[in-house]
């Protein structure tokens, strides 16, 4: 009889983003002799190709959308309910703010044991109107209701959390999103393959990010004229894929400095990527706590971000990179080139990132209370 732990994560979108990112590395850290690990996401991409890599089970449940629609969610919700009711899952983790909800209430119908969420950053932020606010707190309020723990990666949310009554009182849990230590900050300079050979000795500056409205890419975009007028020799890297792609490049092109942009795509090499650039930015909009900053701190790169939370927890302004306003590429185009043209400083800031990383943010300790939080969960329900 298998007397493992029958555990299942549930997403939306099956690409290899920061928050698929984070539920991946706790997955494939995770004991397969002490857990039966499952994976919902709504179809086939790289994160199920990297599943299967590591012989980890997942299921396609295409109703289950990223954007609201009334019919396919609730199509959605009934399709869970038989999934989780029939593989008898012992504990349900959700991801992101549609799955979290459609989720938990799922598994809650279905009898699950435990039911953790994951809070990623709030669907409602520093930008949201009070009206959206109020309706997607309502909503948090009910799904916190049929979970048994809300995991928060930073801070602000958490407050807030308590704050507007979302998650109800002993529901609440932080533990910090981390990186693989050994891979990002003692990782080769990946030199030994054609695509970074092309990468040589110039000066670099990279993004790394899904590119949509969150992330705010055309910000990075805007600010590289300013840089060049400096630092005449800097190349950009654009490293991820999304729905903004078009229209950054035709961005670049209008700016006339697409000859200094590379759009690489996703890509699997990303320590090697990281140890080319000489400063990471990321000018996003809203964060939950991102992943790519903490790869880039620990890979020992000045980080130039937005002010705000999530990236204000990583990045200390003057210390370990520099935090801009966001939507102000004037901000982000001073910082690069300060950073660009004192190497010291910037090395001096990199060294600092990658302590704090290695003191605060290691992929270790991240699976070893998270996988206590289970522990606790599944002993209390017994």
């Amino acid at each position: 009889m298998d007397e493992r732990k029958k555990i299942v994560h549930i997403q939306v979108l099956p690409i290899l983003s920061g928050v698929q990112r984070a539920m991946l590395d706790l997955l494939i850290r995770l004991d397969p002799a002490d857990y039966d690990i499952s994976v919902i996401c709504s179809g086939q991409g790289a994160l199920t190709e990297t599943l299967t890599e590591h012989s980890i089970r997942w299921i396609a449940l295409p109703e289950l959308a990223r954007s609201i629609n009334p019919y396919y969610d609730v199509i959605a919700f009934l399709k869970l309910y038989k999934l989780l009711k029939r593989h008898k899952f012992d504990l349900v983790h959700t991801h992101s703010s549609k799955p979290g909800v459609i989720g938990r209430l799922a598994a809650r119908a279905a009898g699950v044991k435990a039911i953790v969420h994951t809070v990623q950053g709030f669907a409602f932020h520093e930008n949201s109107t009070r009206l959206k606010k109020l309706f997607i707190g309502i909503i948090e309020r009910i799904a916190g209701l049929a979970c048994h723990m809300v995991v928060f990666v930073n801070d602000k949310d958490l407050a807030d959390a308590n704050e507007l009554k979302i998650v109800p009182a002993g529901k609440t849990i932080k533990i910090c999103n981390g990186v693989d230590v050994n891979a990002f900050c003692h990782g080769s300079n990946g030199a030994n393959n054609s695509e970074n050979n092309k990468i040589a000795s110039e000066k670099y500056v990279g993004m790394i990010a899904r590119l949509w409205e969150q992330k705010a890419p055309e910000y990075f975009i805007a600010a590289i004229p300013e840089i060049l007028k400096e630092v005449p020799d800097a190349k950009f890297l654009v490293i991820g894929d999304g729905p903004l792609k078009s229209d950054l490049l035709q961005l670049s092109k209008k700016l006339q400095v697409d000859k200094s942009v590379r759009f690489l795509g996703w890509r699997q090499d990303v320590p090697s990527l990281l140890k080319r650039m000489d400063v990471y930015v990321l000018p996003s909009l809203w964060e939950g706590l991102p992943i790519s900053i903490l790869e880039a701190m620990c890979a020992g790169k000045p980080v130039v971000a937005t002010n705000i939370k999530g990236n204000n927890e990583l990045v200390m302004d003057g210390d370990t990179g520099f935090l801009v306003e966001p939507k102000n590429a004037a901000q982000i185009s001073a910082a690069v080139v300060k950073l660009l043209k004192n190497r010291k400083l910037a090395e001096k800031m990199g060294q600092s990132g990658r302590k704090r990383v290695e003191s605060h943010f290691d992929i270790k300790e991240t699976v070893r209370q998270t996988e206590n939080l289970y522990l606790r969960l599944l002993s209390s329900v017994a």
